[in-house]
Formats: C-alpha cells, sequence, structure tokens
C-alpha cells in the first residue's frame, strides 16, 4: 500500500512538473514575441532578429534540459520501483517457505521435550524449551515479514464474526510458560468484526514486545463493552521514554538493539485495517487500547 501510495504520488508530481514547464514555455515564447514586437522601441535596429533567435535559442535548450533531467529522474525512480517490488516478492516468498521447516522443527522440539519430561532427562528439558522459545521468535519474525509484505502490496482482509474473549483465551494459553497474563472480562460473548489471523498477529506482537522490554513478564488485559465498539485494555510492566508521537512508526526504536520495530507498526495498520483504533494511554507501565467494531448482527 505504501509503495502504491508512493507511486501515485511521484506521478502526480511529474504531471504537476510538466504542466508547470508548458506554462513557463507558454509564457516563455509570449514574452519573446511580445519583445519583437516591441523591439523598434528599443533602439535595437537590424540586431532585433539576432537578440530573438538567440533568446529563443537559450530558451528551448534550457527547458529541453529540464524535460531530460526530469524525464531521466523518472525513469531512474521506475528502475528502482521495480527493484524494490522485485526484492520485496522475493523476500515474501522466502518467508514463506521458511515458516513450513520451522514449524516441523517447532514441532519435533515439543516431542523431544514431552520425552525428556517422561525421562527426567533436566539437560535436554533446558536445552529442547530454548530450542522452542527460540524457533517461536523466528516464526515471530517470518509472520511480521509476510503480514508488512501484504500490507505493502495491498492485501485484502477477511472480516468476519469472532468471539473476542475465545480468542485472546486461546493466545494466552500459547504464552503460559513465558509470561504471567491476568484476563478480565465483562462477558465471554463479545463479537467483533475482525480478520483472525491479524488479531494472532497483533496480541503475538504485544506479547513478544512485553518480553523483550518489560522487566517483569506480567501483563494485564482487559476488555469492556461500549455502544458500537469492544475496548480491549493492554498493560505490562514496560517503560516507555521515547516519543509517543512515534510510536507505530515502521522501524521506530529507542536505544535498543532488541526488537525490530515493524511490531506496533504492524498494530497500527492492522488496527486501521479492522476499521479500529489505537491509544496509548500510559508510557509507565507502558498501556494502550485498541477498539475494534461490534458485529452489528450481535450487537
Amino acid at each position: 500500500m505504501f509503495i502504491k501510495n508512493k507511486t501515485k504520488l511521484i506521478i502526480s508530481l511529474n504531471i504537476v512538473w510538466v504542466v508547470l514547464m508548458m506554462l513557463l514555455g507558454s509564457w516563455w515564447i509570449y514574452l519573446i514575441m511580445s519583445f519583437g514586437k516591441h523591439a523598434s522601441t528599443l533602439g535595437l535596429g537590424r540586431d532585433t532578429d539576432r537578440v530573438v533567435n538567440m533568446l529563443l535559442w537559450e530558451g528551448s535548450t534550457f527547458f529541453g534540459l529540464m524535460f531530460l533531467l526530469s524525464a531521466s529522474l523518472f525513469i531512474l525512480y521506475l528502475r528502482d520501483l521495480k527493484k524494490s517490488q522485485a526484492m520485496q516478492a522475493f523476500f515474501a516468498s522466502l518467508t514463506h517457505e521458511l515458516k513450513t521447516p520451522l514449524a516441523s522443527i517447532k514441532l519435533q522440539g515439543e516431542v523431544i521435550h514431552e520425552s525428556a519430561e517422561d525421562s527426567g532427562n533436566q539437560k535436554l528439558i533446558k536445552l529442547t524449551e530454548r530450542l522452542i522459545e527460540d524457533t517461536g521468535v523466528l516464526e515471530s519474525q517470518m509472520d511480521k515479514l509476510l503480514q508488512l509484505s501484504r500490507l505493502e502490496r495491498g492485501g485484502g482482509f477477511n472480516l468476519m464474526s469472532i468471539n473476542l474473549v475465545h480468542k485472546i483465551k486461546q493466545l494466552i494459553k500459547r504464552e503460559k510458560n513465558f509470561l504471567t497474563i491476568n484476563f478480565n472480562s465483562e462477558s465471554d460473548e463479545l463479537i467483533v468484526q475482525a480478520d483472525e489471523h491479524a488479531l494472532e498477529i497483533i496480541f503475538k506482537n504485544l506479547f513478544e514486545n512485553t518480553k523483550i522490554h518489560a522487566p517483569q513478564k506480567q501483563v494485564d488485559i482487559s476488555i469492556v463493552s461500549k455502544t458500537d465498539t469492544i475496548t480491549i485494555r493492554y498493560s505490562d510492566q514496560g517503560h516507555f521514554k521515547g516519543d509517543t508521537n512515534r510510536l507505530g512508526e515502521l522501524f521506530y526504536k529507542i536505544n535498543s538493539k532488541k526488537g525490530s520495530g515493524i511490531g506496533l507498526y504492524l498494530i497500527h495498520k492492522l488496527i486501521q485495517k479492522m476499521n479500529g483504533d489505537i491509544a496509548i494511554t500510559s508510557t509507565s507501565p507502558f498501556t494502550l487500547e485498541l477498539s475494534l467494531k461490534k458485529d452489528s448482527t450481535h450487537a
């Protein structure tokens, strides 16, 4: 989407530039013609034609060079854009191909982990736990890249009725070994219109941010139903010291070698794609609120 919008902007600017050049050229020709008509009053005599021709030549050369420069820059931009799109498609394809072997490695690690627990081999248990955790991190990064590519290419979303409470409980179960999550909801039947995969990406990114940046691996999640929306309040023990207005920018990080700077950007974009809203209500402890549209058939 970003690339498409940027391309449209560049094309629009080029059209404006061409129109401006045409207007300037027309104005230049008009000035020369006016100069020729009034040359006698300037006392140039027989030099009039020579002066007019000189002005025409210089003006034509100037506008010709400007046109060639503009055309060259536009062609170079299109070539660069084509390369960028090819690289984006390559990395999207590569990421997709890597997801299958990663899932297989994680599954085998889980099987070995269960066997190690049965045999009581503590060393193997620790190794397999680290293996499962690391493959989970890699899977999360792959999901981010795939989702980022999907957004940049303007991919569609499959909005459907989703029980938000049940979905969040499923996602919490996957993090039970890594985070302590307190979850509260005023009802078990809160239905929203959302994309299921997008919701998974959002919470995976939130949980990952907590693991990386929060000193204590504890999360508080609460859900409140409002008139037309359902608000999710997510809070951890992290402390953000940067510019909150820049949170959600692509690759924005605060003096940290950890993280990719993609997570919050994806959260912002995915929430917007689902016609929702996001607001950071506190930086210490780090707290944000996600609002999603209620499903009208269950309102």
